[in-house]
This record gives structure tokens, sequence and C-alpha cells, in this order.
């Protein structure tokens, strides 16, 4: 059977669903709370990749930040 991903999401979120049953995933046997895992890493990658990598050139206060920031990693490194 194959779902949507709303639907995998819907599934996993589900009070009943056993997280420990496995699924396939293009014929790759994973564990449903696993697949839930990688979904959740997945979003929030879609959400950070949205906000900082936007594509939006950094100016103003952004860049003086920035360039501050990368001031201090190649005086002092990073600890």
């Amino acid at each position: 059977m194959e779902y949507t991903l709303e639907e995998i999401e819907a599934l996993l979120d589900g009070p009943d669903t056993d997280l420990s049953r496995v699924g396939y995933v293009d014929g790759v046997p994973i564990a449903l709370g696993d697949l839930k895992t990688i979904i959740a890493i997945e979003r929030e990658l879609q959400r950070i990749q949205e906000i900082y990598f936007s594509g939006t050139p950094f100016e103003g206060e952004s860049l003086d930040n920035l360039n501050d920031l990368l001031d201090q990693v190649q005086a002092s490194g990073i600890t």
C-alpha cells in the first residue's frame, strides 16, 4: 500500500500506532518510530533552510554581525 507524506504523518501521530512496527520506504525496511524521527529531521532542515538559506543577501546590521562573527572565528577560532 502506498501513502502520501501527509497520510504517513497522520498514521505516525495516531495514538494506536505501534512505532516498533516495520514498514517499507522505497523497498527498504524501517521501523515506524525511526521513520517518524526522519520526517521530523527533514521538516526541521526545511525550516532552517527557509530561514537561513533563503538566498537573501545580508545587509545592514545582519551583515555587520556576520562580519564580526567571521572576524572572531579568524582571530580566535571556535571553542
